[in-house]
């Protein structure tokens, strides 16, 4: 759509224009300079300009005037030959012309900024789309490693558990290896000494029985050894003693 005020400032433009050309109106002397505008003849248009004015019979020393249209001012007739008439028109349609290709040329200006508007629209909404894809994927690789921490924390007090409750299972087992150890070393020492203990008193036993024997044999050797005679010869500490008998 063309904004009103590029419209408002050809009309501008376009009235100045033609204001200029009535001033210059009577410094007009060359046909040459005007003849690229002409789409009819001069003698055509001064042919019906002066059929107009027999028609109307009004005479060319009174005033009159006409409207060129809505952007032009009221343009006095008196004193306008045929000439300059069809100068001014031509004038009038190559100003409406320009006016037109302006304002297509605007029209395609405010097109193009209207496209290229929509471009940077969408390069805005796909650069904070893109935004949004890097920030969701930031966030899920700080969530991704902050799970990741959590479950290698969690890994790793589970086996520090684990080894503190190994720890203290080997330090029981330990403690009570030890206390049977214990005990099995004073069971062992105890059955060495009731050991010892049955020995000696196996040992007093068989003692005791054979000083018994002894003194029962001896009791019974002494009862029946025979007494040597008073006067005999026998041996006394190795000595010779007693009579020596003689037959």
């Amino acid at each position: 759509m063309i904004p009103n005020s590029a419209i408002d400032n050809e009309k501008e433009k376009t009235n100045s224009c033609f204001e200029n050309l009535k001033k210059d109106r009577w410094h007009v002397h060359s046909h040459d300079q005007h003849q690229e505008v002409q789409n009819t003849s001069f003698e055509d248009y001064t042919q019906s300009e002066y059929s107009k004015e027999e028609s109307t019979n009004v005479e060319r020393s009174h005033p009159q005037e006409s409207f060129t249209d809505n952007s032009c001012s009221h343009v006095s007739q008196k004193f306008i030959s045929p000439w300059e008439k069809w100068l001014i028109e031509k004038e009038k349609q190559k100003r409406e012309q320009l006016h037109k290709e302006r304002a297509k040329k605007t029209l395609e200006n405010v097109t193009q900024i209207d496209m290229e508007h929509m471009k940077q629209q969408k390069k805005i909404k796909e650069s904070e789309n893109t935004f949004r894809w890097i920030q969701g994927k930031n966030l899920a690789e700080k969530l991704r490693i902050q799970q990741e921490r959590e479950r290698l924390k969690a890994a790793m007090q589970e086996e520090a558990r684990k080894k503190l409750e190994m720890s203290e299972k080997a330090k029981k087992n330990f403690t009570a290896w030890l206390q049977k150890k214990k005990e099995e070393a004073k069971a062992t020492k105890m059955a060495e000494a009731e050991h010892k203990k049955e020995e000696e008193e196996k040992k007093k036993k068989k003692q005791a029985l054979a000083e018994e024997k002894y003194n029962e044999w001896y009791k019974r050797a002494m009862k029946t050894q025979v007494k040597p005679a008073t006067n005999g010869m026998g041996y006394l500490s190795g000595k010779l003693t007693g009579k020596k008998m003689t037959c």
